[in-house]
């Protein structure tokens, strides 16, 4: 490798002709405005910005990889993962193995944009992601401001605005745009002018910072590279492992995803993988690409662990050839789980979802699983194992273990439906145990309560006929705003902690259509009790009480504790 250095400017403009690109080992841009704001600051200061590896292709080799193209205008919503780069020049190319997230913040800073959203703005309105560019207030005096440079690390001004807050200039604030100065030289800079009511110093001011901006973009050499011209993509995969393994620069996931965008043969693997990500998440549940490349490997029936050995060329073949299926099986797993109540908030463990994917693909299910009254039973003993697991929290921690023996698991199983008996009696009397006893069942009684993500499973398990495709949240009997009045307050008057705890524990909760939930409103249990709301959808409401008051609220949490312990009896044991 030679070491060779080149300005700014001839970099980024070779990105925009498409001259330098990114290599499918790559991972996306994941930069925020402040950190490109430090590297332009950094650079106007004349820091160093590190140095740069890059890899030169020959023309004959471009073909045999994948490539993508930089950002330039990135969209926090709608344009955040790179474009494929189609190679349409006979010529060689060069590709980014280390500087990526410089490149690029140079790159957005002086040719492009950066849309994020703004605060307290919908997330589905394109207006709330306003086109920002890069400028830099070049009447900010920073030799006579006495800026304390130790409390604060930015020197230069430079924000992030549009063009409409830059419009709004005065005699302290002049927004000058930074991507201008790739059209100006000494001449331009030299005619450059500003009406501040005749203020010369202000005018030199200007002067000042152009030609320092233009003198670190686009006149010294200050992007220092080793470049790279080997060939062969095994040893520039090592290169590229040993570079970003040193530190948090790239996880396993990252190098899965990569390693498996250079090896599939017939698919994008990096494409494939961001929209199976996305289609999930419209569905509901909220995973990553690390979820998606776990699951292609319990899928796949490979080793989980997150090992770069274990995505080697014939095991990233198998995860190409068992894609569609991967697909196929984790979305009917995401749309069961939303089905039948789950919201992503009350899901405490993504990796708890890969047994049901792998027991779908296992029997081969299509879409007439999620409403066939054909596998109603088989859908409730998912349900009950998911609710139990999530319950226990027994997939917190290092899961690899668990998912193995949940493979081999369903693999043994001459079960007609999801084997939940089995996995109890694998499982019993260790810290991964789905078997409730009574001391267990009461401690969890006790631990549940509104907040705590585990109390939606466990009211799931114990109540019955929750109608699909329903939006449910959880409901206080006697509502929240009933504990404040002063009867009940003279009954707590010793500990009002205790108040507290039966206002949330769960045995004053339940489960409600969101609808049901929100005409219940404030209504007293007295007045609820009677409505055919109530019969039709409350849950384990004591029948046996002559007073449904909150005055009665000793009796009423005594008979219902009892019936939810009767209940968990009958659904966990």
């Amino acid at each position: 490798m030679s070491y060779k250095s080149n300005t700014i400017k001839n970099i980024i403009d070779g990105i925009y002709e498409r001259n330098y690109v990114l290599p499918a080992i790559q991972r996306e841009f994941v930069w925020k405005t402040e950190q490109i704001i430090k590297l332009f600051d950094s650079i106007l200061r004349g820091y160093p910005i590190g140095s740069f590896l890059f890899w030169n292709i020959n023309s004959n080799n471009i073909n045999d990889y994948v490539f993508y193209d930089f950002i330039k205008d990135y969209h926090e919503r709608d344009f955040k993962h790179n474009p494929k780069h189609n190679v349409i020049q006979n010529k060689n190319i060069i590709s980014i193995l280390d500087g990526q997230q410089r490149l690029t913040s140079l790159y957005i800073g002086l040719r492009g944009s950066f849309a994020y959203k703004e605060k307290h703005k919908k997330h589905n309105k394109n207006a709330s992601y306003p086109k920002r560019f890069l400028y830099i207030n070049i009447f900010n005096d920073i030799e006579n401001n006495n800026i304390d440079i130790s409390n604060n690390e930015i020197l230069y001004d430079l924000k992030f605005m549009t063009e409409e807050e830059a419009n709004n200039n005065d005699d302290k604030n002049y927004w000058f745009k930074i991507s201008d100065i790739l059209n100006m030289n000494s001449e331009t800079i030299s005619e450059f002018s500003i009406d501040v009511s005749s203020n010369k110093n202000k005018q030199k001011l200007s002067l000042r910072y152009l030609n320092l901006i233009h003198n670190y973009i686009c006149q010294k050499e200050i992007i220092n590279f080793y470049e790279e011209t080997e060939q062969d993509i095994e040893k520039v995969l090592n290169i590229f492992t040993r570079i970003n393994s040193g530190g948090t620069i790239l996880n396993y996931s990252d190098l899965l995803l990569s390693t498996a965008t250079a090896l599939w043969e017939h698919h994008d693997a990096r494409d494939e993988i961001n929209n199976l990500t996305d289609e999930i998440n419209k569905i509901g549940i909220d995973v990553n690409k690390d979820f998606i490349m776990k699951s292609s490997l319990v899928l796949s029936d490979l080793d989980i662990a997150f090992k770069v050995k274990n995505f080697n060329k014939s095991n990233t073949q198998k995860i190409e050839n068992n894609w569609k299926s991967i697909k196929k099986f984790l979305l009917l797993t995401s749309q069961l789980i939303i089905n039948n109540g789950y919201k992503d908030e009350f899901i405490t463990s993504y990796n708890a979802l890969m047994p049901i994917a792998y027991y779908l693909k296992k029997i081969n299910a299509d879409d007439s699983f999620l409403t066939s009254t054909k596998h109603r039973t088989n859908r409730e003993v998912i349900l009950k194992w998911f609710s139990r697991v999530l319950i226990s929290k027994s997939f917190g921690g290092s899961s690899d273990s668990i998912l193995n023996q949940y493979r081999d698991i369903i693999n043994n199983s001459n079960s007609d439906n999801f084997p939940i008996k089995e996995a109890i009696d694998k499982f019993k009397n260790t810290n991964r145990s789905i078997y409730f006893d009574d001391n267990r069942i009461n401690t969890l009684i006790d631990e549940s309560h509104f907040g705590n993500k585990q109390t939606f499973s466990l009211l799931m398990l114990i109540q019955d006929n929750i109608p699909n495709n329903i939006d449910l949240s959880i409901d206080h009997i006697h509502p929240q705003k009933l504990f404040n009045n002063k009867v009940l307050k003279n009954l707590f008057k010793d500990n009002e902690d205790d108040m507290e705890y039966y206002k949330h524990n769960i045995v004053n909760l339940q489960i409600l259509s969101s609808n049901i939930n929100s005409s219940k409103g404030d209504k007293p249990l007295e007045d609820w009790v009677n409505t055919s709301d109530c019969k039709q959808y409350s849950f384990l409401i004591p029948s046996n009480l002559k007073d449904y008051s909150i005055n009665n609220i000793f009796e009423f949490y005594e008979e219902r504790r009892n019936l939810l312990i009767k209940k968990l009896n009958e659904k966990l044991r």
